[in-house]
């Protein structure tokens, strides 16, 4: 049998029985672990306590995950809004629906009508027939 694929099972069966054994003390300290939080959130001192059995049990949110904050100081740019072109919900459903045709196989979607009328042209339109 080949040396390194003795080493590889070896190291397969080690990593599995660490895992088991944190497993097993994890499951076997928690409830001592709990009991000492506890402990120690009652004294004057239990802050960082508290908050970890507020979060626990759900009386404090938890965060919502990792979140990165980055604060950039460039003083020409602070009023500068920023603007990103979309393009219409049409073309763009127009655009996915020809990509998943052209994976099947199948004939190009329709094309989306040039301009359709907004909301506020629609109301103007009905206020001046009145």
């Amino acid at each position: 049998m080949n040396p390194l694929r003795v080493l590889q099972e070896l190291t397969s069966v080690l990593v599995s029985q660490g895992a088991t054994a944190s497993t097993l003390l994890t499951a076997v300290w928690h409830p001592k672990v709990v009991r000492k939080t506890i402990e120690v959130a009652l004294t004057d001192k239990g802050f960082a306590d508290r908050q970890v059995l507020h979060k626990a049990t759900g009386f404090l949110p938890l965060p919502k995950g990792a979140q990165t904050i980055v604060n950039v100081n460039n003083q020409a740019n602070v009023n500068a809004p920023t603007v990103v072109p979309l393009s219409s919900p049409e073309s763009t459903i127009a655009m996915l629906a020809g990509a998943f045709n052209e994976a099947r196989g199948l004939p190009p979607p329709p094309e989306p009508p040039a301009e359709l009328p907004s909301a506020i042209d629609v109301e103007t339109e009905e206020t001046e027939d009145d």
